[in-house]
C-alpha cells in the first residue's frame, strides 16, 4: 500500500487551476501532505478515524464547491457557489476513499507479482451500498482491467479478492 500512495497523483483531488482551487480541490503541497498522513497512518496501523484528524490538523480542508463543465464555479440563483460537500465532512470522505484506492491498488500490485490473474468484486452489501456496486458485487474481473475501478465513488467500501487458479 506504501508504494501505492507513494506512485499515485491523486488526479482526482489534484487542482489544476485557481478556479478548481476556489472549489476546494487540493494543491500539489496539500496532495504531499494527504500523502504523507495516509503513509504514516498505514505505517502505525492508524483507524480512518484518526487518519481523517490527523488530515485536519495538516491541511485547512475547505468546502467542495461544484464546478461547470467549463470549469467555473456552479453558481445557484442567488450568484452563490453551489456546495458540494462541507468542509465539515470532507476530510472523512477523503481519507475512506483514499485508503480503499490505495490499499485495491496496492493488492492488485501485489497479486499481480504473485501469478494472480483474476480478482472479485466484492461489495459491502447492505442498505447504504449503491445500485452499482450492487450490481458488480461477485464480477469475475482480469487483474488488469481492475486497475482503477475502485473506489467505485466517494466512500465506497468495495474490494477485491483474488481468484487462485486450480491446476
Amino acid at each position: 500500500m506504501l508504494s501505492a500512495v507513494e506512485s499515485d497523483k491523486f488526479d482526482t483531488l489534484t487542482a489544476r487551476t485557481s478556479e478548481q482551487i476556489k472549489a476546494g480541490l487540493f494543491t500539489a503541497p496539500e496532495v504531499d501532505k494527504l500523502k504523507f498522513t495516509l503513509k504514516k497512518g498505514f505505517k502505525n496501523g492508524w483507524s480512518i478515524k484518526k487518519m481523517s484528524d490527523e488530515l485536519d490538523k495538516s491541511i485547512k480542508i475547505k468546502d467542495r464547491l461544484a464546478l461547470g463543465e467549463d470549469g467555473k464555479l456552479k453558481l445557484n440563483d442567488k450568484g452563490k457557489p453551489i456546495l458540494r460537500l462541507s468542509s465539515k465532512y470532507r476530510s472523512m470522505m477523503i481519507i475512506r476513499t483514499e485508503v480503499t484506492r490505495t490499499a485495491n491498488n496496492g493488492a492488485l500490485d501485489n497479486y499481480r507479482k504473485n501469478g494472480i490473474e483474476r480478482v472479485r468484486w466484492v461489495a459491502s452489501t447492505g442498505e447504504r451500498t449503491c445500485p452499482f456496486c450492487n450490481s458488480m458485487d461477485n464480477t469475475i474481473l482480469p487483474v488488469n482491467q481492475a486497475e482503477n475501478m475502485l473506489p467505485a465513488h466517494g466512500m465506497c467500501r468495495c474490494t477485491y479478492v483474488a481468484i487462485a487458479r486450480l491446476d
